[in-house]
């Protein structure tokens, strides 16, 4: 047996073993689209005569899942929102479709099993593997720890080029295809609903510390701004350059951090402070270091 067929043959163990996590994932990716997107479709009346390629426009509307008699339908006719380039006359965009992030993220799931496999014949001592790694004259330590580099190793020199990119994903694909969009939705709506609403807390989260730390920063400015009138007998420059930064202004920020202010509370000042600096100043006072 080669180390091909070996890889191909674990793969497919791993596969039966996870099929279902495979299709509540696709369910779940699914119902998020569902919940969170609008129906876009391609508008053609701006259309210059030498490009056909229209444009996305959203509808402002929901799928409407009594639409597709599949799965396969929707994602081979609906819309993400994203367009690229396309390079080819006449046509200067392509639309991109559902079916290309199903494809991605069946690829993504396969080279997660990929790496199940390949951990396994490691702790198997498994001689093909080991032997092929020799053959590539490369300083890979064959242990478990090191299951991540091999794993990319493998993935670069296409040893299952054929298998993993082509063959096996349609076949994997195919789990979901054939099923009705409803079917999906209704395996996959409560993790969506759910992962949707902590998104949701995350970003007000993150919101409300942002708020607080330019809060903090708007305060420590006010503190800078006297300590620099004090130390240099002046008011502070309404447009401060780098020139002024690294003669008079860089030295208030080193007396903080005596006076003991941490440095990350200096470096939001770049960040979060609305005052005119020039982008060289910006940029030095995010970096700030003593």
């Amino acid at each position: 047996m080669t180390l091909e067929n070996l890889l191909e043959e674990r793969i497919r163990q791993f596969y039966e073993k996870s099929k279902d996590d495979y299709i509540h994932m696709i369910a779940e990716w699914f119902s998020t689209i569902i919940l969170t997107k609008e129906k876009y479709i391609v508008d053609h009346s701006y259309d210059p005569e030498w490009d056909c390629s229209g444009r996305l426009v959203s509808t402002g509307k929901k799928f409407d899942l009594d639409e597709y008699e599949t799965f396969a339908e929707f994602i081979e006719n609906e819309y993400t929102g994203n367009s690229s380039a396309s390079y080819e006359r006449g046509c200067g965009f392509f639309h991109d479709r559902y079916e290309y992030e199903l494809e991605d993220i069946t690829m993504n799931w396969l080279h997660e099993l990929l790496f199940d496999a390949v951990s396994d014949l490691i702790k198997e001592q498994n001689p093909l593997l080991q032997e092929w790694l020799v053959t590539l004259d490369m300083e890979i330590l064959y242990s478990i720890e090191n299951a991540d580099e091999i794993t990319g190793v493998i993935s670069d020199e296409d040893i299952l080029a054929d298998f993993i990119v082509f063959t096996f994903p349609s076949k994997v694909q195919q789990n979901v295809l054939n099923s009705h969009p409803k079917f999906l939705f209704k395996l996959g709506a409560e993790e969506a609903r759910l992962k949707i609403e902590q998104e949701k807390k995350k970003k007000e989260e993150r919101f409300k510390q942002i708020e607080e730390d330019r809060r903090k920063a708007e305060k420590l400015w006010e503190r800078v701004i006297k300590i620099y009138q004090i130390r240099h007998g002046e008011k502070i420059a309404s447009r401060i350059e780098k020139p002024l930064y690294n003669q008079k202004l860089k030295i208030v920020l080193e007396q903080l951090c005596d006076e003991g202010v941490e440095i990350n509370e200096i470096q939001n000042i770049g960040e979060l402070v609305n005052y005119n600096f020039s982008n060289s100043v910006k940029r030095a006072i995010s970096i700030f270091r003593v």
